[in-house]
């Protein structure tokens, strides 16, 4: 069963499997003294009268349920949480390999279930959907006050099935409404390429089980084409496996600490690698997507002096969750320890500050255009030149901005349409107008990155140095 399979589509979490082994000592003291505790006796009175006296009706196990949860809510951690039996079983499903969905991952941010990032080549991906929307229904039910898991249960299910998201979206006015249909979800690894043929450019999706066996295959295939330096993307990357950050951490450095481990007690663990690692200038791309696992290798590439980070500052997801089984079906997630830099920096609410800042830009106002009659060769005005500004936002040469619709606006209509497989008239009609309102991404249009320009910048200085 591979990590690949068993990867839930939300933020990734550090986690481990434990049998809490001084519980049951515990639990039999509880029970000897229940009869004598007044919380104890307040809860039980409190359930019978909901359930003898509330105008709704409700099960016993459900006051149970809402019992565990809010026990666990009064801790203020996100990462902590009571999972009832069916959103345990589910939670299970998808670590046992039958995981099927839309490939986001999400993120708890300020209370509501946010983007973290579309996985690559998913029908969420296809969608539209982008980190940073915010999810505020999932088919008509609202997720205000809804955990993670909870969230994600509504959003899986069956592949072929389709589900409706109410999204909230930075600049924009309006909620939007996405329907998406559910796949099997198929996560890569990485992608690579060779820039300046001397650059290798690597980016690692998430630190699913094998990753760092593909990046080491695919950096050594580079480097043998000629690579003399290395970009390592890690935006948008929401983390993974503790042992595959050790991994790669192991194979970029020499002999040496790579994050240290602290729990409860304040007991610190150290775990080191013994290298070698690599005689490469290495840049670092981050963002405030880049979480656990992640902050884990650029947390100790920098601390190291062994990359440059480049970017903005990162998630800031710095603990590490236990997951114990319950009697009654259902689980614990519990945070029971953090991790630090090897320096030992915490990155948990802080995240990690990049050496070089360098912010994304804001997406540019994209208002729709107005164009009420179809605009031809003679036509001038106001709906002329938004027409041409459009086009050139776009990337078609409309001539210049003067509101007056001659040749060169034609011909530039007409490469347009021809792009996108419509008649290629030259004159705008309402498929046209259509057609320019959507934004560029939309388009499969790429974004100019200045994060990786100033990577690439940095790195052809070392290089030019050597």
């Amino acid at each position: 069963m591979t990590q690949k399979r068993r990867l839930v589509a939300g933020i990734i979490l550090l986690m481990v499997f434990v049998s809490f082994l001084a519980l049951p000592a515990r639990v039999n003291q509880a029970e000897e003294t229940q009869g004598k505790d007044p919380n104890w006796l307040s809860l039980i009175k409190v359930m019978d009268l909901i359930k003898t006296h509330a105008l709704v009706d409700v099960s016993l196990q459900s006051l149970w349920d809402g019992a565990l949860k809010g026990l666990v809510g009064a801790l203020g951690d996100p990462y902590s949480i009571y999972m009832d039996s069916k959103t345990y079983r589910d939670f299970q499903t998808s670590l046992a390999g039958s995981f099927s969905g839309i490939g986001i991952y999400i993120e708890m941010k300020d209370g509501w279930v946010t983007v973290l990032a579309p996985i690559k080549g998913s029908p969420a991906e296809g969608a539209g959907l982008q980190a940073g929307d915010v999810i505020t229904a999932v088919d008509g039910q609202s997720l205000e006050g809804k955990s993670l898991e909870a969230a994600q249960s509504l959003i899986r299910g069956e592949p072929g099935t389709q589900v409706t998201l109410t999204i909230r979206r930075l600049g924009e006015k309006d909620l939007l409404t996405r329907v998406v249909q559910r796949a099997r979800i198929s996560i890569p690894n990485l992608e690579g390429k060779l820039i300046d043929g001397n650059i290798a450019y690597i980016q690692v999706f998430s630190f699913s089980e094998g990753v760092t066996r593909d990046f080491k295959v695919t950096l050594d295939f580079y480097v043998q084409k000629g690579a003399k330096a290395l970009v390592l993307d890690l935006r948008d990357n929401p983390g993974g496996l503790l042992s595959e950050a050790m991994e790669m951490g192991q194979d970029l450095l020499p002999a040496g600490p790579i994050v240290q481990i602290v729990g409860r007690a304040a007991e610190k663990e150290v775990l080191s690698g013994n290298g070698p690692g690599r005689s490469l200038p290495i840049a670092v791309l981050v963002n405030e997507r880049s979480a656990s696992a992640a902050e884990i290798v650029a947390g100790a590439l920098q601390d190291r002096k062994a990359a440059v980070l480049v970017g903005t500052r990162t998630f800031g997801k710095g603990t590490v969750q236990s997951v114990a089984q319950l009697e009654n079906g259902g689980a614990l997630k519990l945070t029971t320890a953090r991790y630090l830099t090897p320096t030992g920096r915490s990155i948990q609410g802080v995240g990690l500050e990049p050496d070089v800042v360098v912010e994304w830009p804001a997406p540019a106002e994209w208002a729709p255009l107005k164009v009420e009659k179809e605009l031809g060769p003679g036509k001038i005005g106001l709906e002329v030149l938004a027409v041409q500004e459009r086009l050139r936002q776009l990337g078609f040469d409309a001539g210049p901005a003067d509101g007056v619709f001659g040749p060169l606006t034609r011909a530039a209509v007409a490469s347009f349409q021809k792009a996108h497989g419509f008649s290629a008239t030259g004159l705008v009609d309402k498929v046209t107008v259509e057609a320019l309102n959507q934004r560029p991404e939309a388009q499969g249009r790429k974004q100019a990155d200045p994060q990786l320009d100033q990577a690439l910048e940095i790195l052809r200085a070392k290089l030019g140095e050597r």
